[in-house]
């Protein structure tokens, strides 16, 4: 779901881009997308909660910034989810070492 916030917003909300489209949008015009699977009514709903309202898409070249903002937002997700996986697969290869450099050292101590 895409919403708008109103359009006399001096600068966006933390969490929203600011379209610099004018000629698409009034001025100081801020747009955000929620990732969470709603109907028409709840995303309307969710949209002016969050001070906006669902996007009314015009013409292609609305349609065309909106998904910039999207896939903008959907590498952002892919890059944190691709950086979490790294961190956890490093993580347990360390604790994996770890693991078997302290069963080493108990066997060589009992050994010797």
């Amino acid at each position: 779901m895409i919403s708008l916030c109103p359009e006399n917003q001096i600068a966006c909300p933390r969490g929203w881009s600011e379209v610099v489209e004018e000629e698409l949008w009034n001025p100081q015009t801020c747009i955000s997308s929620f990732r969470i699977e709603l109907t028409w009514d709840g995303a309307r709903r969710n949209c002016r909660q969050h001070g906006g309202d669902l996007v009314k898409i015009q013409t292609q070249a609305m349609n065309d910034a909106i998904m910039v903002v999207v896939k903008v937002v959907v590498v952002v997700v892919v890059v944190v989810v691709v950086v979490v996986v790294v961190v956890v697969v490093v993580v347990v290869a360390v604790v994996v070492v770890v693991v078997v450099v302290v069963v080493v050292v108990a066997v060589l101590v009992v050994v010797v």
